[in-house]
């Protein structure tokens, strides 16, 4: 299910980060991790399928004790895309490991407002 985030002003960059884990909540370092932009309104892709190298910090014994990863969607993805709406609903998604059989993904939903 889609998680909702909250009104970004049309032209302004975003920071995204976040956490990488199995179902139990365990790090899980991912083969591979990519994201996607769309503008729901019209249908277009923004920022087609880009790999991201998540950050791995290991404990003394080798185990991945956290799996996050950081990047920014630029301001200029966030020109509005219609000329005759105030709202532009986008979808991030991002996926882990991609067409493999653990393949996962989750979709955020937030509103670029004029």
């Amino acid at each position: 299910m889609p998680r909702t985030r909250e009104l970004v002003n049309e032209l302004e960059h975003m920071p995204w980060e976040g956490d990488i884990a199995d179902p139990d909540g365990n790090p899980l370092v991912p083969d591979t991790l990519q994201y996607r932009l769309t503008c729901l309104e019209t249908d277009t892709v923004l920022i087609p399928w880009t790999t991201i190298t998540p950050t791995v910090s290991y404990d003394t014994n080798g185990i991945a004790e956290e799996v996050s990863y950081t990047f920014t969607i630029a301001s200029t993805y966030h020109a509005m895309q219609t000329t005759n709406k105030a709202r532009e609903l986008k979808a991030l998604t991002l996926v882990v490991n991609k067409g493999a059989a653990d393949e996962d993904n989750d979709e955020f939903l937030y509103e670029v407002v004029r």
